[in-house]
């Protein structure tokens, strides 16, 4: 069959494949990965002016844009978005969360597709399967929470695309994920009576002060396994916390604290004599163990003076609250409980802001007060015209 071509100067071409079917080509520059001119070949159905439009809008994106050999070379959107998670600004942790994110939830018709051929119908079919997905953890429909963080992780790689001139648009920014803001799980709290009965159980433990700690301060758990007696003034009764045990993987770290979270917690009694106790036993195991003993600078070790594995440490902590008759909580939750007290305590929520190191009390706000029909109640009665209400009706 006899094909038709519209040349345009350098600027393009459209050849005619059959009945109602064009071929619209154009050739970018060199790709300095490769060394060879860069080619693209669009298949458009319908009319010539249909296949004109589609050349007119590529010329147009490579003009604003440049040319760009990744747009129309064979780059996929798993190996973009790889290589964004590669070369983000990200915690290392973050990084990996991020990575795993992407593995475990992206589909293998998704990875496959070229950069430039995913669209936002595209990504609006991917969340909806999300919604219809099944964890394999729990059983249920996988949460808001999660499909949020899956989705943002292609919508971070997608924006950096059109940052960097690779993509004239983000086909994300027309996909709406309800229901996932990203935003940390709600905890649990415990009751003061759940309370005190986990901290007075075996007060023995070589741990017991970790626990008690924890309950007192409202710090995270990286910012407990990474304590150091120079952060504790005992005389003082202040405890300095500057810094977080990461893990990534198999790998441990110290990080700086969050941004802003930084802070000064004063010791109540009960948790400065819990680590006046534990550091008379560290003394001892340590003397005990001599020149075995790993890093004395630490509050909370293991037996031969290392770095607490977080997971370690979680274990023992549900094995705690069996023993104990306590409610299934994450050990993360003992801050959720110090700062929901000390809400319920009438503390400003200023002052629990800082003392939990948020960096924006409206964190604060969000998570940590959560009255119930008692507390509204007591609200509409402290009204000033409450009162005055009740006794105009009875004179």
């Amino acid at each position: 069959m006899t094909t038709k071509r519209k040349r345009t100067y350098g600027r393009g071409t459209i050849e005619a494949r059959g009945p109602g079917v064009w071929v619209v080509r154009l050739s970018h520059r060199t790709d300095p990965a490769t060394g060879k001119r860069v080619r693209e070949a669009r298949t458009v159905r319908g009319t010539w002016r249909d296949a004109e439009r589609v050349l007119a809008a590529r010329l147009q994106a490579q003009d604003t844009a440049g040319p760009t050999p990744t747009t129309v070379g064979r780059l996929t959107l798993d190996a973009w978005v790889r290589q964004h998670i590669a070369a983000a600004p990200l915690a290392p942790r973050t990084r990996a969360d991020n990575l795993r994110i992407w593995t475990t939830y992206s589909t293998p018709a998704l990875r496959s597709t070229a950069l430039r051929d995913v669209t936002t119908a595209m990504l609006d079919a991917f969340v909806a399967r999300l919604r219809e997905r099944v964890s394999e953890r729990t059983g249920r429909p996988l949460a808001p929470r999660t499909i949020a963080l899956a989705f943002n992780v292609i919508r971070a790689a997608l924006s950096a695309a059109v940052r960097q001139n690779v993509l004239p648009a983000n086909p994300a920014r027309g996909v709406t994920v309800k229901g996932g803001a990203a935003v940390s799980r709600a905890g649990q709290a415990l009751s003061p009576d759940e309370m005190a009965r986990f901290l007075a159980h075996d007060p023995a433990h070589r741990l017991h002060a970790l626990w008690t700690v924890a309950a007192y301060t409202g710090a995270r758990p990286g910012e407990i396994l990474a304590l150091r007696w120079e952060d504790a003034d005992l005389d003082a009764g202040v405890l300095h916390i500057r810094r977080a045990l990461v893990r990534v993987g198999k790998a441990m770290y110290y990080a700086p604290c969050k941004a802003g979270s930084a802070r000064r917690v004063p010791l109540a009694p009960a948790g400065l004599e819990a680590l006046r106790r534990h550091r008379t036993r560290q003394v001892e195991e340590r003397l005990k163990l001599g020149e075995g003993w790993v890093d004395s600078a630490l509050i909370f070790t293991s037996e031969v003076g290392s770095a607490l594995d977080h997971n370690n440490v979680a274990d023992l902590f549900r094995a705690r609250l069996k023993a104990t008759k306590v409610p299934a909580i994450r050990w993360y939750d003992l801050r959720h409980s110090f700062g929901s007290s000390l809400i319920a305590a009438g503390v400003d929520v200023k002052s629990v802001a800082q003392l939990m190191g948020h960096a924006d009390v409206a964190l604060t706000l969000r998570h940590y007060i959560h009255p119930d029909a008692t507390a509204h109640r007591a609200a509409v009665a402290r009204l000033p015209w409450a009162g005055a209400s009740a006794s105009s009706r009875t004179s």
